[in-house]
């Protein structure tokens, strides 16, 4: 068998450096014309835009209700961004350290001990030691 020269080699990895590089080409002109479609896509008002956008702004109406001192399970679970069985699991297995009020055989938690609890648990990403 012939052993490859050293012109074949380097022709051979200038081959292959074409391709990667039309390959590549080929991959930015994909991004920008789907860039392009979007930025057109965006600019276009369609009936579905006031649509989402009404959606939107009566989302923002419910968020922006007062949030009761005292809340449910469930008003809990959709402060915290959970279900409220989630909740439960972590009340009966203690995985969290989150407070709650036995209100006769009611469970209730207090705004101010979610905020604390929201607290403790955000993570500061970037400066190593987790505080920031």
């Amino acid at each position: 068998m012939k052993q490859p020269t050293h012109d074949d080699t380097v022709e051979r990895l200038r081959d292959q450096l074409r391709l990667r590089i039309d390959a590549a080409a080929r991959s930015v002109a994909d991004v920008l014309q789907v860039t392009a479609d979007l930025f057109i896509a965006t600019r276009h008002r369609t009936a579905d835009e006031g649509i989402a956008i009404a959606k939107v702004e009566s989302i923002t109406k419910v968020e922006s209700r007062p949030v009761p001192d005292l809340m449910t399970r469930q008003q809990a679970a959709e402060y915290l961004g959970v279900k409220a069985q989630t909740l439960a699991v972590w009340k009966s297995t203690g995985r969290y350290s989150l407070p709650f009020v036995k209100v006769g055989s009611n469970t209730r938690y207090r705004k101010t001990d979610l905020d604390k609890f929201l607290q403790r648990h955000t993570k500061y990403y970037g400066s190593g030691d987790g505080l920031n």
